[in-house]
């Protein structure tokens, strides 16, 4: 009987180019967290972190935890929007 959860991650992980090797190597480079905000839990219902590509490029970046990924999803990866909420935040305290 094949394992649904560990088939379609190894299907979601095929589709960057990657293997669970490839994947299990990136977390231990990262020490098991978010490239961005240092997080251990993947978040949402996920057990894995999610692997953040260039959408244009399709270059793999590194690791993310679900907030830090949609966060930049729902900033399309524009830097400028980014940079501006970081600035209203700092002003806004």
């Amino acid at each position: 009987m094949i394992d649904k959860k560990k088939y379609s991650r190894k299907t979601q992980l095929k589709s960057y180019g990657l293997t669970t090797n490839d994947y299990n190597r990136m977390f231990n480079e990262q020490n098991g967290k978010c490239a961005i905000c240092s997080t251990d839990i993947p978040g949402n219902t996920r057990q894995n972190f999610c692997v953040d590509h260039n959408h244009t490029t399709g270059k793999i970046r590194n690791l993310l935890c679900h907030n830090c990924n949609k966060a930049i999803g729902i900033c399309k990866e524009n830097t400028d929007v980014l940079r501006k909420m970081g600035e209203y935040l700092k002003c806004n305290r």
